[in-house]
């Protein structure tokens, strides 16, 4: 299904935060581009969350309050998603406390792929079968601003 420009922004957000998510993870190949030491795979995506992340997060959730009551299936994907949000934000903690480096770098690489994917495959096509052009148009103009 074509993404309905609603979620085409976010879609593109998830690019850069998806090839970062398996940078990180162990036994990750070379990006071209992205670093290669764990302390260098640290601080990219911590940046990447203050500089990139947290808005994106804000703007998913303010999306998914207009989207409750949907239906039930709806309303467990936004569930689920949030709370995936909560971990990431909190594996970030761990990382910023330089807690178990390595495996908190591959966890969270793992979450974030899982994440992004349950997101475009599942949320997206269900919200642009679900939701009226109405709430559709509103949300992409909410971008527009």
């Amino acid at each position: 299904m074509k993404r309905h420009p609603a979620f085409t922004p976010l879609s593109r957000d998830h690019h850069r935060t998806l090839i970062l998510a398996q940078s990180i993870k162990k036994g990750a190949p070379q990006f071209r581009g992205m670093a290669t030491t764990v302390e260098g795979k640290r601080k990219e995506i911590l940046s990447h969350f203050e500089d990139h992340l947290k808005d994106h997060f804000i703007k998913e959730e303010r999306i998914f309050s207009e989207c409750k009551n949907v239906s039930p299936e709806v309303d467990e994907l936004i569930a689920e998603i949030i709370a995936e949000h909560r971990r990431v934000e909190e594996l970030i903690g761990d990382l910023n406390e330089g807690k178990e480096i390595i495996n908190t770098l591959d966890t969270l690489g793992v979450i974030l792929e899982k994440h992004i994917r349950k997101e475009e495959r599942e949320l997206f096509e269900l919200l642009q079968e679900k939701l009226s052009e109405k709430i559709l148009n509103h949300i992409a103009a909410d971008f527009a601003k």
